[in-house]
């Protein structure tokens, strides 16, 4: 396992949308997918392994956020995300499961 790839291991968090929300708004939150693991998405940005990201990115497996998908989740009750920080970017993945919230 490389440095980077422990260090972004070791900085993957969970939080809820509340949090994530001005970062979207700012155009730098990357979602992430569930058929792509949000790890391996941190990796190739923080790489800059531009040919993985062109091809996550044609796929739709990594996108940034409409208005009109931040209003839906706006209206959403909280939903919960694993993220990364690779700056200047945020990159998430939503949880399915959130009836485990946050405190």
């Amino acid at each position: 396992m490389s440095t980077i790839e422990e260090k972004l291991r070791s900085e993957v968090q969970q939080t809820h949308w509340d949090a994530l929300a001005i970062h979207a708004e700012r155009g730098r939150l990357i979602m992430v997918t569930p058929q792509i693991d949000l790890l391996e998405a941190a990796l190739a940005v923080a790489q800059d392994r531009t040919k993985d990201v062109e091809t996550y990115l044609s796929a739709g497996l990594i996108h940034k956020l409409t208005e009109a998908q931040i209003a839906v989740l706006d209206a959403e009750d909280n939903p919960k995300f694993n993220f990364v920080i690779v700056q200047p970017f945020v990159l998430a993945s939503r949880l399915e499961d959130t009836t485990d919230a946050l405190n």
